[in-house]
């Protein structure tokens, strides 16, 4: 029968060559949006030193974060530490922004950009933002902490190497 034929005839041909030759097959393919952040010359200058899951992190996001963020402070010196203390804008003077044993430093500071490419504090953009990089920490398992999952002192922007 032509049915049986054709039936045969496709099963000799590879899928790909089907999708790619056959004329009477139409494959719409799904379209996706992918938006690639890129780093600022700020953000590199901020990631200097940074551990390199950290920097994993950061280039993973870039490509799966629903929003545009940047790098606003990775390595601190004790002075300047002292000074966000002094401010109450730390907690702790064992700060991770500080190089740590390893050579590295252990946490950076990000901000989240609205639609305009400005700045923004607005607390959705950064649940956005983290819940992407929590996907990716799970998936390159990476000891990763969140300053948004913090109790008492929430750091939304910031990300450090373990806890």
């Amino acid at each position: 029968s032509v049915m049986a034929q054709s039936y045969v005839e496709k099963s000799k041909v590879k899928p790909v060559d089907v999708l790619i030759d056959n004329p009477i097959i139409r494959v719409q393919e799904p379209v996706i949006e992918v938006k690639q952040w890129f780093l600022s010359s700020r953000s590199k200058g901020n990631m200097k030193g940074l551990h390199k899951d950290l920097v994993e992190l950061i280039n993973l996001a870039l490509v799966e974060s629903p929003y545009d963020f940047v790098v606003i402070s990775g390595e601190r010196t004790s002075k300047e530490q002292r000074a966000l203390v002094d401010a109450k804008k730390s907690r702790t003077m064992n700060s991770k922004h500080i190089k740590q044993s390893d050579g590295y430093v252990h946490a950076f500071d990000f901000m989240a950009l609205d639609a305009n490419g400005v700045g923004t504090w607005e607390y959705n953009y950064y649940r956005g933002i983290t819940s992407a990089m929590k996907r990716i920490v799970a998936r390159e398992n990476l000891d990763i902490t969140f300053g948004i999952d913090w109790v008492g002192f929430i750091g939304a922007g910031h990300i450090q190497i373990g806890t």
